[in-house]
């Protein structure tokens, strides 16, 4: 034998009230993930522009400060100086012209710091580093990326040989495109001859 009680109210969601509560908390999460997706992005380019313009920066102070450095090899004899400009490799030397480093990689600025050498009693080589800003391939073999590297062609065994000799900056990666200018101070015209003069690689 059963009872029913008249007071009972038999209330449920229907299928369409269910379907529509799970279609706008559909709608409420993509909302938040699309948010917070592009919050991460907008994070995530911020902080690579932020550490790729910090590298750029002191990058560009220190090629600055190598470029003003750029001489010729030089060795001192005790009645004279030899500065050899006669050879074209100390000159400084460019590339100019828009690069696309995906499809090119190659030199785009080569110069030499030469500290002069001396040939008395005690020979002593001259101090030749090398700089060179260039584009090629990341460890992968597919990321296009912007380097500066400094090495010691020679004189290595130099005491004056210091860390600041020996780099290998990666500047910035995933570039689509790189074109540079070199541009002359106005008081810098006075000590031109003095320094290489930059020529555009061939």
């Amino acid at each position: 034998m059963y009872f029913i009680s008249k007071d009972v109210n038999n209330k449920a969601f229907s299928l369409v009230e269910v379907l529509m509560a799970i279609a706008v908390l559909a709608l409420l999460i993509n909302g938040l993930y699309t948010l917070f997706s592009k919050t991460v992005v907008t994070v995530d380019v911020g902080s690579w522009k932020a550490s790729t313009q910090s590298r750029m920066r002191i990058t560009i102070k220190q090629l600055q400060k190598d470029i003003i450095g750029a001489s010729y090899k030089t060795i001192i004899y005790p009645n004279k100086t030899d500065v050899d400009k006669a050879s074209g490799q100390w000159k400084l030397k460019f590339k100019s012209g828009a690069i696309d480093p995906r499809n090119t990689q190659t030199d785009l600025m080569t110069f030499f710091i030469c500290s002069p050498g001396r040939n008395f009693t005690n020979i002593i080589d001259p101090k030749i580093v090398k700089a060179q800003l260039k584009c090629d391939l990341g460890p992968d073999g597919k990321t296009p990326r912007l380097v500066y590297v400094k090495t010691v062609e020679m004189g290595a065994s130099r005491p004056d040989v210091t860390n600041e000799d020996t780099k290998n900056i990666v500047l910035i990666e995933n570039i689509i495109k790189f074109e540079a200018k070199l541009i002359r101070r106005p008081n810098a015209l006075s000590v031109r001859n003095s320094l290489p003069q930059p020529v555009p690689f061939q």
